[in-house]
């Protein structure tokens, strides 16, 4: 399953965002590396980067595990579906290592 080096969308939930997601490299068992942006539609001058390690399957399962750059306890896992027509789609789930009583859920949509 090869990806598109960029997709963008949005994502609902907890606030709305914009999310990119930029291949960073993909390999040929599946092993990717993405860099995603995550901008509050509300308020753009509040974004996040995250580095994401994870895999995408033969039947088109995306996993990523994400670590935000600029501040490393807060991570995102996303788990998301690649379909034929080149988008993508699923949930994100945000958590800080720091604070158990962070957590956010999201849907999210890109392209």
């Amino acid at each position: 399953m090869q990806l598109k080096a960029f997709y963008n969308g949005s994502a609902h939930g907890s606030l709305d965002a914009t999310m990119t997601f930029t291949l960073k490299s993909e390999d040929q068992q599946g092993n990717v590396i993405q860099e995603v942006t995550f901008q509050h539609i509300d308020n753009p001058q509040k974004f996040a980067h995250y580095l994401c390690q994870g895999s995408v399957t033969s039947t088109r399962n995306l996993t990523l595990h994400c670590t935000q750059e600029e501040a490393p306890s807060y991570l995102m896992d996303i788990q998301g579906s690649v379909y034929e027509d080149g988008h993508m789609e699923g949930t994100d789930i945000a958590t800080n290592s720091q604070d158990s009583a962070y957590y956010n859920h999201y849907t999210w949509y890109a392209s």
